[in-house]
């Protein structure tokens, strides 16, 4: 019986932190090319919205930009997020009253957890927690 096939939507982070600090470009190339074959395969995606903000963000020299363009297509998940869902995490999950600043503060992280909610059986892969949810978060509430 073979194993379900999950996907993995991953945060930009997730990427620049391999790259700054465990898995150089050009020092573990294989880790790269794992994550090509990954994403060509299917198991591994950003979506669209994620994905954009990244290459939006160009620098000079900057290789991980580069690698991420040269594989943006494969990449890219092209499944849209629903717009209520997004709405739902940024008002339950962050908060219902966020300024612009806050809003531009958690960037692209609503359309990864709402697509997330929309899989069955996928995964979301990120490297941070977001300051602003742990200080907007509500009291847990008790039985």
């Amino acid at each position: 019986m073979r194993a379900k096939k999950v996907l993995h939507l991953f945060d930009a982070n997730v990427l620049i932190t391999a790259s700054n600090m465990y898995y150089p470009l050009d020092g573990v190339p294989e880790f790269w090319e794992w994550i090509d074959y990954q994403a060509t395969n299917g198991r591994v995606k950003l979506p669209v919205e994620v994905l954009d903000e990244v290459l939006a963000g160009s620098k000079k020299d900057d290789p991980l930009l580069d690698w991420m363009t040269a594989h943006k297509d494969v990449l890219r998940l092209k499944e849209k997020v629903d717009p209520s869902l997004v709405n739902k995490v940024v008002t339950e999950g962050y908060a219902p009253d966020l300024t612009d600043d806050e809003l531009i503060e958690i960037g692209q992280d609503p359309f990864l957890i709402a697509l997330r909610s929309s899989k069955d059986g996928g995964a979301l892969r990120c490297h941070r927690r977001s300051q602003l949810a742990e200080q907007e978060a509500p009291e847990p509430k008790g039985p």
